[in-house]
């Protein structure tokens, strides 16, 4: 299967756009201006945006010149680990809610580990407990941005 720029860039305008509606489900906190639970992840989704504009820029002067390398093939397994990815990051954003950040985070951080093959279970669950409790203290206690309960 060959994947062009410009499909990446479909697939970076879907996810963000995605990401973008999650976010509205997120509670808001006047107490701290436009900084609350749905604003990193929708500078993210901004960024995909912006990505994807370049990917099409990219990809419409290449096939216009006719230039470019030529493009390499993406085995199906590849393809499938990152629909995997994209799959557990959606459902990552929509049960944050329910199962907070900590839990919700360590456990998003253990699958994507696990998608790509990471054959240590026990150190990748210890990586995602820790990873997990210090984007909470990061966020929550030194930055005071309110995370998702």
């Amino acid at each position: 299967m060959i994947i062009r720029d410009s499909y990446i860039g479909v697939a970076a305008v879907i996810a963000g756009s995605i990401l973008w509606y999650l976010t509205t489900t997120l509670p808001v906190v006047p107490a701290h201006g436009d900084v609350g639970p749905g604003f990193f992840p929708k500078l993210i989704a901004g960024a995909l945006y912006a990505v994807s504009l370049g990917l099409f820029a990219m990809d419409f002067v290449t096939r216009k010149a006719g230039a470019g390398e030529p493009l390499e093939p993406v085995d199906g397994q590849t393809a499938l680990r990152l629909l995997a990815l994209l799959a557990i990051t959606a459902l990552y954003i929509g049960v944050m809610k329910y199962a907070g950040f900590i839990a919700g985070t360590a456990v998003y951080i253990f699958c994507a580990g696990s998608v790509f093959g990471n054959p240590h279970r026990v150190k990748l669950a210890v990586f995602s407990v820790a990873c997990s409790g210090i984007l909470y203290l990061v966020f929550k206690v030194w930055l005071r941005v309110p995370l998702p309960a």
